[in-house]
């Protein structure tokens, strides 16, 4: 995708990471799409529009900035927002492109903003505050506004970005003292600015205005199951998702699923399923491969029938893509929920947010090329090791991302795992102090 912008210098250095960009000096010719803004960043926009539009070439116009010079009368051009003019443009998209990904993330070390203790937005003259508090949330660091006359920390670009403490004196120290406070803060308000302010999520956003591909998104979720009663599990953890569009490719080992299942997916939101069936005999290796030849996803996501997923495991997991050029995303820290003890502890704590050689077995998602091209192999377990380790002997990396939003369900009996170990093992192994009872509302953030 080549695109010709005419941008202010940050929005323009943004964007290139993106897309392969060039100037308005370089000419239309050859251009799938030409971005401008207003006010225009420099002499010669509607110029440039004119030679688009003479060449086909689909133009976007980005009102950037609230001023009194009126909006050009630019015919057949598309029309994007900021969150700054979004009020002056009722249905429009708005776009904000506050930060590059690859440079403001939760696994770039040294960054900016990375740091324990939340960042004050004071109000002072300088930097665009919503850039300012998108760059720091995009790296998992709460930010924190004490309350000033600034008009640039009101709206709604700042609305679950930044924490206003007007009503509330003594957060802050409540922040500072507790780090798990702190994590449950920052990640919604990385999911807010990754998902709505990043300049992926800006270039998505003009794509889509010029009616352009702006990058399948899709999550085919497919889950080998040979326990009939785990169905309704399934379809209530695929429905619970908040991801755009998933697909759930269900394959049964060595049982017919019920006549009604489709119903019964239906009457969960479940709409687009593929059922499988596989005979016993079939190793999991198999039944995944199987799985992956018939997902229509963009990734795959390998799920398991008795874990928990929150609402936003997908998306987060599929966002990580974006920033760090994994060939495979998932979760190596993770909690662990012991039913017979009533016990839930956090495994591998250091492990968020880094590159690993392992995930946990059902918290993997990659692209549905990789999973083609590098495939699992035909073993009973040890399936998911085994195929990240065929991974990183291809050169593709492995991204663990955060703790939150998955559980490993260990049930009282181990016939149902592929890894057979007994509770007492898991409880020997290094891990973080457990608590007892269960561990939904903990994990889901």
């Amino acid at each position: 995708m080549r695109v010709v912008v005419q941008l202010d210098d940050r929005p323009a250095a943004v964007l290139a990471e993106e897309w392969t960009q060039s100037d308005a000096a370089e000419g239309v010719p050859g251009a799938d799409l030409v971005v401008v803004q207003h006010p225009a960043a420099r002499p010669g926009r509607d110029a440039l529009v004119a030679a688009a539009r003479a060449a086909g070439v689909p133009v976007v116009l980005w009102h950037r900035q609230v001023t009194p010079e009126p909006l050009p009368a630019l015919a057949d051009v598309a029309l994007v927002a900021t969150p700054a003019t979004a009020d002056e443009h009722p249905g429009v998209p708005v776009a904000a492109a506050a930060f590059a990904q690859r440079r403001h993330n939760p696994g770039r070390a040294g960054g900016p903003f990375q740091g324990l203790q939340p960042l004050v937005l004071d109000g002072a003259a300088g930097p665009d505050p919503v850039v300012v508090a998108a760059q720091a949330a995009a790296a998992g660091r709460v930010v924190l506004s004490e309350g000033t006359d600034d008009p640039r920390l009101e709206g709604p670009a700042l609305d679950g970005l930044v924490l206003d403490t007007t009503h509330d004196p003594h957060l802050p120290a409540a922040l500072a003292r507790h780090a798990e406070l702190r994590d449950r803060y920052a990640q919604p308000a990385l999911r807010r600015a990754h998902t709505d302010l990043s300049g992926a999520a800006a270039a998505r956003t003009l794509l889509r205005a010029a009616g352009l591909p702006s990058g399948d998104r899709s999550v085919s979720a497919v889950v080998p199951t040979m326990r009939p009663e785990q169905i309704d599990h399934v379809l209530d953890l695929v429905a619970r998702q908040a991801h755009e569009r998933v697909q759930l490719v269900l394959v049964a080992h060595g049982f017919e699923p019920a006549a009604d299942l489709r119903a019964r997916a239906s009457d969960r939101g479940v709409s687009d399923l593929v059922v499988l069936t596989a005979d016993r005999s079939q190793n999991l290796g198999t039944l995944m491969n199987r799985g992956v030849d018939a997902a229509d996803g963009h990734f795959v996501a390998k799920m398991d029938d008795d874990n928990f997923y929150g609402r936003h495991y997908l998306g987060d997991l599929v966002r990580t893509f974006d920033w760090t050029g994994a060939a495979v995303a998932g979760k190596w820290a993770h909690y662990a929920y012991l039913q017979s003890a009533g016990a839930t502890f956090l495994r591998f704590p250091a492990a968020e947010h880094r590159f690993t050689r392992l995930v946990q077995g059902g918290t993997l998602v990659m692209p549905r090329d990789v999973a083609v091209s590098v495939r699992f192999e035909d073993l009973p377990r040890r399936v998911d090791t085994t195929f990240l380790d065929k991974v990183a002997a291809t050169g593709g990396t492995v991204y663990s991302a955060d703790r939150y939003n998955f559980v490993s369900v260990r049930s009282t009996s181990t016939a149902g795992h592929t890894w057979k170990i007994t509770d007492s093992e898991l409880l020997a192994l290094a891990s973080g102090e457990p608590f007892f009872g269960e561990p939904w509302t903990h994990a889901e953030v």
